[in-house]
């Protein structure tokens, strides 16, 4: 992914998230980050090569707290 003043990546593998990334954030805080971006480019790569994995929780448990995570952050 591309943005601004940054990048990052996200692996997922087998549909499930393994790693995220960024220049200056690793793991949620990373996704979080992403997440609140306005706009930005992204591109997929297949890889075959072994990947750190920082989530060791359920894609669904992950997505409701990356979703909190931004929701508590939009001003009401």
């Amino acid at each position: 992914l591309a943005m601004e003043g940054d990048h990052a990546s996200i692996e997922v593998r087998e549909g499930e998230v393994m790693s995220a990334a960024s220049r200056k954030q690793t793991g949620l805080d990373a996704l979080v980050m992403l997440a609140r971006q306005k706009k930005g480019m992204f591109w997929l790569v297949e890889r075959n090569t072994p990947c750190p994995r920082t989530f060791r929780h359920p894609g669904s448990s992950l997505l409701l707290e990356l979703c909190r995570q931004v929701d508590e952050a939009v001003p009401r």
